[in-house]
């Protein structure tokens, strides 16, 4: 927003409903490719991770820091994702039921795939998204698996913020209604921020 150089965007700025469709194309038909359950694992769970940063674009240190029980509270078959105050940089909490459209993805990721990935080096841990050894992730890995998957899928690297700056444009290009949600999809503290 005129600090630093703009052209580090350009071209790579994409509408969230291409990040969405490489996230659950990167989830469903690339898993079943892979030669071993692991890296199975790991490319579901990257796809997933993508699906929901299109629809639900956190935070890059929200995101990877969700914790089942605290931030992620599963009610049958539905996922809210609540968020306190204190882990927003703008100080407001934001709460948000998971889309239908990848619920089923995150659903299969914490019935199937996570306690695999838990269960093979006997990790004890609530942190939703986790390594191939079961840790948590730290912000340069989750960033850099981010943007290598969307590479993968759409030949545009894509980080985890820039999923931020596609919301907000795709909701700018849909109507004028929708640049006005931009504030409390984002948990900006203004409207100047999207503006």
């Amino acid at each position: 927003a005129g600090h630093g150089d703009k052209s580090r965007k350009a071209g790579r700025v994409l509408s969230s409903g291409v990040l969405f469709q490489a996230g659950i194309k990167h989830a469903s038909t690339h898993t079943k490719a892979k030669p071993t359950p692991l890296e199975a694992a790991m490319q579901f769970q990257l796809g997933t991770i993508v699906a929901m940063l299109a629809l639900m674009p956190l935070r890059c240190i929200t995101f990877r820091s969700l914790e089942l029980g605290k931030s992620i509270h599963v009610n049958g078959n539905s996922v809210e994702i609540s968020v306190p105050g204190c882990l927003m940089k703008s100080g407001h909490p934001w709460d948000a039921n998971v889309p239908d459209v990848v619920l089923p993805h995150l659903l299969r990721y914490l019935q199937e795939f996570r306690p695999w990935l838990m269960r093979r080096l006997g990790k004890h841990h609530n942190f939703l998204w986790v390594t191939s050894k079961g840790d948590p992730f730290k912000t340069g890995y989750f960033g850099v698996r981010v943007a290598l998957a969307t590479t993968e899928a759409t030949g545009v690297r894509v980080s985890p913020h820039l999923f931020r700056d596609a919301a907000a444009t795709t909701l700018a290009r849909m109507s004028p209604q929708s640049a006005r949600l931009i504030k409390p999809v984002l948990a900006h503290s203004c409207t100047e921020t999207a503006e």
